[in-house]
């Protein structure tokens, strides 16, 4: 298949063992949350493409060895790359208000040169089962028949290279990976994690017609600190996400936002009144 975006065509295909430093690199520019060697390892062995997957605050605390250890809960994963369907590893586009031939692979100005096809997005999924550590929680929030719909397709990864956002190739690698939960009949949702503070993520996924389910604590841990973050799901295949679950935790989370705007605003209104206490209770000073 393929599209056009910013005047090239763009083709979709597999991960290949030759795009792995590509998309190492791209990961480190997209995400502040870094993944192991053994993640990239993972995406372009042919005949082992099985990952342990933790949340990104346990992956950052726990050694490699033990992310990959025999006792480690693992699935497979899948990794699909929109690249230029031009040979060049060079695209002609606007950078900074220059005309200049950007080589993303490299992130600097370079010539032409033929030898690879340039990666411009990707995106990495993952069918999990209903037993799988991830799920347990949310199985019941997004599943109403588990006997039915025992798996889940989780998206792990999505990113675009900057000179080809807003053009489509975002919303296109979703709905390839929405098509691939449908082709799985065992696969009852969709569903994805987003850190709350990334409103255009979330904007994104919303106008796709994903639905946020429930808030997870201190689930990314970026430079030592813990952030939160959202859950997302899409439902295929005829599965109706039960409404009472994820209703009840947005009511929940709405409640929590609004205790804790209260709570602020008390505490500022609480140390406002100490201090003005405090001024009409200190002497006079002498002259």
């Amino acid at each position: 298949m393929k599209i056009e975006c910013r005047g090239r065509e763009i083709c979709f295909r597999s991960i290949q063992n030759e795009d792995r430093k590509m998309v190492q690199e791209l990961h480190e520019e997209w995400f502040p949350v870094r993944y192991d060697d053994s993640f990239y390892d993972t995406l372009v062995d042919t005949h082992n493409k099985k990952y342990c997957l933790r949340t990104q605050k346990q992956a950052s605390d726990a050694d490699t060895g033990d992310l990959l250890s025999s006792k480690a809960e693992k699935f497979y994963v899948n990794a699909t790359v929109a690249v230029s369907c031009s040979s060049r590893t060079m695209m002609d586009v606007e950078m900074q208000g220059s005309n200049d031939v950007y080589d993303i692979e490299s992130g600097q100005l370079a010539k032409n040169n033929s030898e690879h096809q340039t990666i411009v997005g990707c995106i990495i999924t993952a069918f999990l089962r209903c037993t799988h550590k991830e799920c347990t929680d949310l199985y019941p929030l997004i599943i109403h028949d588990p006997f039915k719909y025992p798996e889940m397709l989780y998206i792990m990864t999505l990113g675009t290279a900057r000179p080809f956002r807003r053009c489509g190739l975002g919303k296109e690698m979703v709905q390839q990976c929405i098509k691939l939960g449908e082709t799985n009949k065992r696969c009852g949702a969709v569903y994805l994690n987003v850190i709350t503070h990334n409103q255009a993520a979330i904007k994104f996924y919303e106008n796709l017609g994903f639905l946020r389910i429930t808030t997870i604590k201190d689930y990314y841990n970026i430079d030592d600190v813990d952030y939160d973050c959202y859950v997302y799901a899409k439902a295929v295949n005829g599965n109706h996400m039960p409404p009472n679950g994820w209703i009840f935790q947005r009511l929940s989370d709405l409640l929590y936002s609004t205790f804790r705007g209260i709570a602020h605003s008390f505490s500022s209104l609480l140390a406002s009144v100490r201090a003005s206490e405090y001024e009409r209770a200190a002497p006079a000073s002498v002259e």
